[in-house]
């Protein structure tokens, strides 16, 4: 039942969009005219619009599965004694005194 509730109100949306998109494209009687290349210079963005969507959507599940992600969350974690633990991009751990110099060497 929730999944035909949610289906029927993403309908409703498109089809609303539709409605009024269609509305306003022909509001004050003005009849619009559009060349074949300016539709397919349309078509063309929109389809590349959500080729580009879909890609970086994609990198962004794919950089979270493969663990890139934990080396932002991990970068360094402190210990009393002054050694410091970093976690590479691929998941595994370096660690270093940082009693003589300030920094490790990058």
């Amino acid at each position: 039942m929730k999944s035909f509730l949610v289906i029927a109100v993403l309908l409703a949306l498109l089809a609303a969009a539709l409605v009024f998109g269609f509305a306003g494209w022909n509001m004050d009687g003005v009849d619009v005219a559009i060349s074949g290349h300016g539709l397919l210079a349309l078509l063309l963005g929109g389809l590349g619009t959500l080729a580009l969507g879909g890609g970086l959507m994609f990198l962004v599940f794919y950089s979270n599965r493969r663990g890139y992600d934990d080396a932002v969350d991990d970068r360094a974690e402190r210990r009393g004694d002054g050694a410091r633990s970093t976690r590479t991009p691929h998941g595994s751990w370096t660690s270093y005194d940082r009693t003589d110099q300030g920094d490790p060497p990058g």
